[in-house]
């Protein structure tokens, strides 16, 4: 008869695939469906784990039967169950956003179709963290002798998947990390499977082969069907990479007659664009028609200029174009960074390789933070990604944080600009006509900043204008500056503007459309600018670190009511 076992090794791999399992769906639910699915993963994950210790309490039935065999075929449905289940979560069409518009149309069948596949998703992903919880619980509680060290060999196994993490979904793609979850409870098994003799280590074998083929090769599995909403009917991808950060695709705009151009796909909804360019600077001149110039024809040539947020280069070729002097691009995803200097170089007419240019894969804010240069431009061109769940309509990015949108990021950002430096943000804004949720959160959140470094006037130093973007989306350029802007500059901004097709100037110092309520976020002081805020239909107000929900338009009830 076998000897009694510690289940170190046991403990050890079980935690370590619960944490692989659960981040790496993290990933793959955030492009399916939306990223703000992941708060579902790490729920789901929990409840399995807590009602695994549930389930042993409850059920003398489990408690009867021998712990290692418990443990050994917890092991064999995690694994099982992980396999067959990432082929069900992967190919199962979801269209979680048109049950919502038919829950209100009272259209029951549609509703009621994705409601039941919503359920099979949830038991897909319940099931390997329920075993694995009663695995845990198992293991706990018929080893009370030894249950420090065996806390310690958990924590240790979940610390290396934290340590691992990172690396599987750069080389083996959040699904294959599904899949490496898989095999890790397919083994946490084998001591116990050769102890119970048998069929059972050849259980073990062949779940753990299955689930290592796909590790291996990762193209075999297939790829998540997006929620519709996300356009399953777009082109199809020319590149495809996974990373932490988000899944990046390149899809061929399909306009014949242009330049050739490509979308930039984030987790499944637009990004931003990569353009072709033949390097020479008579190419650019689209730009000469474009929003995009705003900041550079206050500023004139020779600007020093960072790009918090550069993608795909677009705002790098413009700053060329208006000849700056040096351009930083600050791009947080390392496979966009790659695809201008490997991938698509010569698409992009070889522009990380510019000597102007400087391409750096860092966090915008981070990077200002730790850099001793002063810049002329810091320009932030909807540093997100984000694209039809925009949340200044829905409300669907009240749990996201923002640190990029903060009183702190804009102190950061006009701290490091030269004296009459300017400061550059621009957005898409849906709705902007009726509810100009963003644009009016922004400047609130920037005269907090302001007011901190002791800029007292500030309707001096900011300048607003909106120009038509796609369908109901317009696009807001706000320019902030350290010094008054001067009569030359205003007079600049109004002649730019009046030369674009259908831009509007919303506000500049000395030309006020006080019917906006912009102007009344700008200039209205003390307890006249809080009433403001308190009767405005939606929150509105000045942001910080402590609280970086930029998003978060409405309160928790009118978001659930509508």
């Amino acid at each position: 008869m076998a000897t009694k076992r510690s289940l170190y090794f046991e403990i050890f791999l079980i935690a370590l695939a619960v944490i692989v399992l659960e981040v790496s769906y993290t990933r793959v639910f955030s492009y399916k469906l939306v990223y703000y699915f992941t708060y579902l993963v790490i729920g789901v994950s929990l409840l399995g784990l807590g009602a695994g210790g549930v389930f042993v309490t409850l059920f003398e039935s489990l408690r009867q039967i021998p712990p290692r065999r418990l443990i050994l075929v917890c092991s064999l449905v995690a694994s099982l169950s992980v396999t067959i289940g990432y082929f069900i979560t992967a190919l199962l069409p979801m269209n979680l956003f048109q049950m919502v518009i038919h829950l209100g149309q009272g259209r029951w069948d549609t509703v009621f179709l994705e409601v039941v596949k919503l359920g099979a998703l949830l038991i897909t992903l319940f099931v390997p963290f329920a075993a694995a919880g009663i695995a845990l619980a198992i293991i706990f509680a018929t080893r009370t002798e030894n249950i420090s060290r065996l806390y310690f060999a958990d924590l240790s196994g979940a610390a290396l998947g934290c340590t691992m993490i990172i690396p599987i979904m750069v080389y083996l793609s959040p699904p294959g990390g599904v899949l490496l979850a898989g095999f890790f409870f397919a083994i946490s098994g084998w001591n116990l499977a050769r102890d119970e003799g048998g069929r059972w280590p050849a259980g073990v074998i062949i779940s753990a082969v299955l689930s290592l083929i796909f590790v291996i090769s990762p193209a075999l599995l297939p790829d998540p069907v997006k929620d519709n909403i996300k356009g399953e009917g777009e082109s199809k991808a020319i590149f495809t990479r996974w990373s932490p950060v988000f899944r990046v695709d390149v899809v061929p705009i399909p306009l014949p007659d242009a330049e050739p151009s490509n979308f930039l796909v984030h987790d499944g909804t637009l990004g931003s664009v990569l353009y072709s360019w033949d390097g020479e600077m008579d190419s650019l001149a689209r730009y000469d028609t474009m929003d995009r110039q705003y900041p550079f024809r206050l500023l004139g040539p020779g600007a020093n200029v960072a790009i918090v947020g550069s993608a795909g280069g677009n705002e790098i070729m413009a700053s060329l174009h208006f000849e700056a002097n040096h351009v930083t691009g600050i791009e947080l995803n390392p496979v966009t960074v790659d695809l201008l200097h490997e991938d698509f170089a010569d698409f992009t007419g070889r522009l990380a390789e510019h000597p102007k240019v400087r391409i750096v894969n860092a966090e915008g804010r981070a990077f200002l933070e730790g850099s001793g240069d002063n810049f002329d431009l810091i320009w932030l061109v909807a540093p997100d990604s984000y694209a039809a769940m925009n949340a200044a309509s829905s409300g669907a990015f009240v749990l996201s944080e923002s640190y990029l949108y903060t009183r702190e990021m804009i102190q950061t950002s006009l701290t490091h600009l030269t004296p009459d430096g300017i400061l550059c943000a621009q957005f898409g804004e849906i709705g902007f006509g009726e509810k100009p949720n963003r644009t009016l959160r922004y400047l609130a959140t920037a005269r907090e900043a302001f007011r901190k470094l002791g800029i007292e006037d500030f309707p001096a130093h900011v300048m607003v204008t909106a120009a038509p973007g796609f369908a109901d989306m317009a696009t807001v350029t706000i320019l902030l500056k350290k010094s008054p802007f001067t009569e030359k500059e205003i007079a600049t901004l109004n002649t730019t503007a009046a030369s674009l097709e259908k831009n509007e100037v919303i506000y500049t110092p000395t030309g006020m459309a006080q019917d906006h309520p912009a102007f009344t976020v700008i200039t209205a002081n003390g307890d006249e600018r809080e009433a403001f805020y308190d009767r405005y239909p939606y929150q509105i107000g000045p942001i910080t670190d402590d609280s970086p929900f930029f998003w978060h338009f409405v309160s928790f009830p009118d978001a659930l009511t509508g």
